[in-house]
Parts: structure tokens; C-alpha cells; sequence
């Protein structure tokens, strides 16, 4: 008869296996998962098949300050890892303030950007609070890993894409780019059309800078060029 310390090893260890089959990684997804969005679960693979989830959202539109509700939609599952992403980044945007009990945030670039499951528990149609970061990105979506067990899982769930409510201050941000914001208040525009330009011109060459029109050509072509030029760099500057 085997001693009892060996079989109580045995049984913790089935256990443990059990419930990673059922539910993958019982507290959450991990950091290493935050790019991909793959959980790395042994010897599995993502469905390659149309997931049977979707990502319900209460607006098309994102603004700052406002709030967005967030929900899965779709049969039972174990685990879920959800981020806001601008389209074509892998780097999430926004974060998920107190999120409901059995889950929990991981700060993938930035404090309480990703959220995933904490506990081991099957869940349903649970909504989420998201709020936008204070600058906005032009047109985002919500990506999610979301998991049935261990062994049934997809990678790359999307929503429908978010616009920017104000579009006019956006400001695009990516990891090696600098970011420019300028608004149309804030945009000087200069408004020269081609016929008020000649009007110009044909003055000067008429009747000469004294009014006699006297001088050549080429010297009033140089003070219109002149002209011109001091006009923009006051308006510019």
C-alpha cells in the first residue's frame, strides 16, 4: 500500500491539472501575454474557427471623459484577456476602473490598461467599464483572447471600430513618432487666391513703387517676392 503522503501528492497535482484544464491560467493572463494576446497555454493552440463571442459596445464614438460599457457577448467562458487598442498597435489605450469581482487589471505599457479574469469561474454576457486615456488616438477597437478551457480558446476577438468624438483635437500617438496636435481655432490659414495675387503684381509693374510707372520689370518682380514673403512669415509667425 502506497504511503499516504504519496497519495495525497498525486491528488493535489491532479488537481491542479484539472482545473488548468478547465480554466487555463486561474488567475489571469499573464504579463508575457500582453502583445500577442496568446496565453500560452501547454500543448494547445488557438480555434481556428469563428469564435462564438462578440464585443458588444454602448457608443461608436469614444470621448474623453465619457465612459464606455463593454460586453461579451456569447456562451459560457473561463478566462479573457481585453484591451483598447488604436488600429494597427499592439499598445492598449484607455483603462478599466474597479472592474467587477473575478476580475482584476494588468498594466501592459501603462496602470490598469488590460483586464482579465481572477478567479476560477464560469462566466457570461459580464459588462465592463472602460474609460479613454486623456489624449485621443484617432480610430480604435477592443481586442480580446477569450477562453472556453484550456484547451479551447481565440486569439484576436475584435469589436466594431470606435471614432473619435472630437476629431478635430485628436492626436495620433504611436511609440517612435512625434505627436503633433493643431486644431482648426488654432490653424492659421492664409487665403491668397491666384487672382488677387496678380492684381497685385500688375500694380506694381504698372505704376512703380513712387506711383510714375516708372522702373523695370525685373526690379518690381523683386519687391512683389519680397512683399509676398514678409506677408507669410508675419502671418506664420
Amino acid at each position: 500500500m502506497p504511503p499516504v503522503c504519496t497519495i495525497l501528492t498525486v491528488g493535489s497535482v491532479l488537481t491542479v491539472l484539472s482545473l488548468m484544464n478547465v480554466h487555463g491560467y486561474p488567475t489571469g493572463a499573464p504579463i508575457s501575454a500582453c502583445e500577442t494576446m496568446v496565453p500560452g497555454h501547454v500543448r494547445t493552440s488557438a480555434q481556428t474557427s469563428l469564435a462564438p463571442y462578440s464585443i458588444h459596445l454602448s457608443s461608436s464614438m469614444y470621448s474623453r471623459d465619457e465612459p464606455l460599457t463593454v460586453t461579451i457577448i456569447g456562451p459560457q467562458y473561463g478566462g479573457i484577456l481585453l484591451q483598447a487598442r488604436p488600429i494597427r498597435h499592439t499598445q492598449p489605450y484607455g483603462t478599466f476602473p474597479s472592474p467587477h469581482k473575478g476580475f482584476k487589471t494588468i498594466n501592459c505599457s501603462n496602470p490598469f490598461d488590460s483586464l482579465t479574469h481572477s478567479i476560477n469561474s464560469l462566466r457570461q454576457n459580464v459588462s465592463f467599464t472602460w474609460n479613454p486615456a486623456s489624449h485621443a488616438v484617432g480610430d480604435i477597437e477592443f481586442v480580446a483572447t477569450i477562453a472556453q478551457n484550456h484547451n479551447v480558446y481565440w486569439v484576436g476577438v475584435r469589436s466594431a471600430v470606435l471614432s473619435n468624438a472630437n476629431p478635430t483635437t485628436a492626436v495620433f500617438t504611436t511609440e517612435a513618432a512625434t505627436t503633433i496636435a493643431m486644431t482648426t481655432a488654432e490653424a492659421t490659414t492664409i487665403d491668397m487666391t491666384t487672382d488677387a495675387a496678380t492684381d497685385v503684381y500688375t500694380n506694381i509693374i504698372t505704376y512703380g513703387s513712387d506711383g510714375s510707372g516708372s522702373g523695370s520689370s525685373a526690379h518690381y518682380q523683386n519687391i512683389f517676392i519680397i512683399i509676398v514673403v514678409n506677408v507669410i512669415i508675419t502671418l506664420t509667425m
